[in-house]
């Protein structure tokens, strides 16, 4: 099972590899990084694909998910607290765990170096952060100022991108708008395996498109499930057509009460990390691409966030230092789970932009 160390006290995060496509010294890596629940497991079926692609996929388990290391008692104290302090701490250690896991493996796996090739960058490490999973890598990127010297040049070298896929509107700091909230806002006294299953019902439902002007609280509020209301099979929640031996290995309910509990960290804690990595950026690394992935029947909160990550990076510069260049991707008829019902379809929209 491989796993590399991120920290002086022996945790390792666990991870899947698709391999270098065959005979290919040019290809480029994405490495992949989970939301709440579903761990890396379910980004497997783009493995089949990345070769056509000139791809190699690298999926990585958070902390607390299967395969990688449990917090251990003072971590999760931190992500347990009530504190904003205590939160933007357990998010910092996280970032900066992601940045080591990222930097061994460049070094471990010998990654072609970022280059250009008839016209066509090739090499190097993008990153995708899916869902929950986009706290970790802002969390990183904001604290660009914490790793050591030889990891930070070594990252600038080799990170020319950064996927921001469908991440919830907390994660961006934004406050949840009264009347809206999902299965995961409820008590802890819930039950997890019935709180998984609502959770997965709820963020694979495909719901009835927005377009981006079209986005409001009421919008939100009144959206509903378009298989209910068309009958079209295409449109059946993805988690309700996966059998639930496959849906089980897919899962984490286990991390709800520990490392889930993050979602909940304050909205301050979350904002903070968003404006230094992608708003007041202080020129670090200003070579990084970041390109926003927005599937248009995706699940509210990560409707709302494509909305305001549109309004806060199309405000009039001057309110900002050094902000990044976004390059904003509306994919329409896609949900949550794009990347799992149409592998090839992600696998390419990623390539164009690689």
């Amino acid at each position: 099972m491989p796993t590399i160390p991120v920290n002086k006290d022996g945790a390792v995060l666990y991870y899947e590899d698709s391999g270098a496509p065959e005979g290919a010294l040019d290809y480029s890596t994405i490495i992949i990084t989970h939301g709440l629940l579903f761990h890396g497991a379910v980004f497997r079926p783009l493995f089949a694909h990345a070769s056509a692609q000139n791809l190699r996929i690298v999926v990585v388990n958070q902390r607390d998910y299967p395969g990688s290391s449990l917090l251990n008692e003072p971590e999760l104290a931190r992500v347990l607290s009530q504190e904003p302090e205590e939160q933007a701490a357990a998010l910092r250690g996280q970032g900066v765990e992601l940045a080591t896991f990222i930097a061994h493996f460049i070094e471990a796996e010998k990654v072609p170096v970022p280059t250009v090739v008839d016209g066509k960058d090739v090499g190097g490490i993008s990153f995708l952060a899916w869902s929950q999973g986009n706290s970790v890598l802002l969390s990183f990127l904001s604290n660009i100022s914490l790793l050591d010297a030889h990891t930070s040049t070594l990252l600038e070298r080799y990170m020319p991108r950064y996927f921001y896929a469908d991440p919830p509107s907390w994660v961006l700091g934004y406050p949840t708008p009264p009347g809206l909230t999902t299965p995961i806002h409820g008590p802890l006294s819930v039950e997890v395996s019935e709180k998984a299953k609502k959770f997965g019902e709820c963020v694979g439902t495909y719901y009835n498109p927005l377009e981006e002007h079209d986005i409001t609280v009421d919008a939100l509020l009144n959206r509903y499930d378009m298989h209910s209301a068309t009958g079209e099979a295409k449109y059946l929640c993805t988690t309700s057509r996966i059998p639930n031996s496959e849906l089980d290995a897919l899962i984490a309910p286990e991390i709800f009460p520990r490392a889930g509990v993050a979602l909940a960290f304050a909205s301050e804690v979350y904002d903070e990390c968003f404006q230094r990595a992608l708003c007041d950026t202080e020129g670090r690394w200003s070579h990084l691409r970041v390109v926003s992935i927005w599937p248009n029947m995706s699940v509210w909160p990560c409707t709302l966030a494509g909305k305001v990550m549109a309004d806060r990076m199309t405000s009039p510069p001057t309110k900002w230092k050094v902000r990044r260049d976004v390059d904003r991707v509306w994919i329409k008829g896609a949900n949550h789970f794009f990347h799992y019902e149409e592998p090839d379809k992600f696998l390419h929209v990623l390539a164009s932009y690689v």
